[in-house]
Parts: C-alpha cells; sequence; structure tokens
C-alpha cells in the first residue's frame, strides 16, 4: 500500500511539472525550464509542508508525554521503608506486583495493596427536616422521662 502511495505521488510530481513545462512551451518558452521551475517549487512547498507536520507531531508527542506523565504521579504513593524508615515515592500498578528500593539503605520492598468496604452513609438532614430532627429528640427524651 505504500509502495503503491509513493508511485502516485511521484507521478502527481511529474505529471505537475510536465503540465507546467507545456504551458512554458505553449507560450514559446522552453519546456524544460518550466519544467525545472514547477519542479523547484513543488519541491520547496513539500519540504516546507514536511516540517511543519514533524514540528506538529513533536508538539502533539510532547503534549501526549505530559499528559502520561501527570497520569502517572496520580498513581503514586508515598511509603516508609521497612528496614530504615525513610520516605520513598513509589509507582502502584494494579495488573502486578509492587516493589521499591529504598533510596537511603538500597533495600528491596514490597508494597502491599489492601481493599475494604466502607458503609455509605446519608446525613440526616438529607431525608427529613432540621425540625422534625428536633421533636424526635424531644419525644425520645420524654419517653426516657
Amino acid at each position: 500500500m505504500n509502495i503503491l502511495v509513493a508511485i502516485i505521488g511521484v507521478l502527481m510530481f511529474l505529471g505537475i511539472s510536465s503540465v507546467t513545462g507545456l504551458l512554458f512551451y505553449l507560450c514559446n518558452l522552453s519546456f524544460w525550464v518550466g519544467f525545472l521551475i514547477a519542479f523547484i517549487v513543488q519541491f520547496i512547498i513539500n519540504e516546507t509542508y514536511t516540517k511543519y507536520l514533524n514540528k506538529k507531531y513533536e508538539k502533539d508527542i510532547l503534549r501526549l508525554q505530559k499528559e502520561i506523565s501527570e497520569i502517572d504521579l496520580l498513581q503514586k504513593v508515598e511509603t516508609n521503608c521497612e528496614y530504615c524508615g525513610q520516605k520513598n515515592l513509589a509507582n502502584i500498578h494494579l495488573n502486578q506486583d509492587n516493589y521499591i528500593v529504598c533510596s537511603s539503605c538500597q533495600n528491596k520492598n514490597k508494597i502491599i495493596i489492601n481493599y475494604y468496604c466502607a458503609r455509605i452513609t446519608e446525613p440526616i438532614y438529607a431525608k427529613s427536616d432540621v425540625k422534625d430532627i428536633f421533636d424526635k429528640l424531644d419525644r425520645v427524651e420524654e419517653r426516657k422521662a
């Protein structure tokens, strides 16, 4: 597929240069002068456009690398070395075992991730009016008395 695209590109390049040379010839000028002028102009335009695209792609790559590094920072955890107590910053990956080499004592530590459940609670005032709550509390206190 890439070879076909390259062949089509070369044919278009030569075709445009030939048509320009023919126009020069029809105007009683040299065919080869028109051909070379069109060839050089196309070459300059192609090189300029290619450099523009390369710079654009480089900027996009740098932007994406920055975004990836920001996401990577979100997956870091500060942990203490189990040997010397030094604080270290560790990358956490949920799909593999996590190890860190202490920056101070150079000992290898394994990072263990614990998961647990917690109840989801709602504030009392979200379900009823504050006055109702105090009324209920008053009734409870009256029953105790």
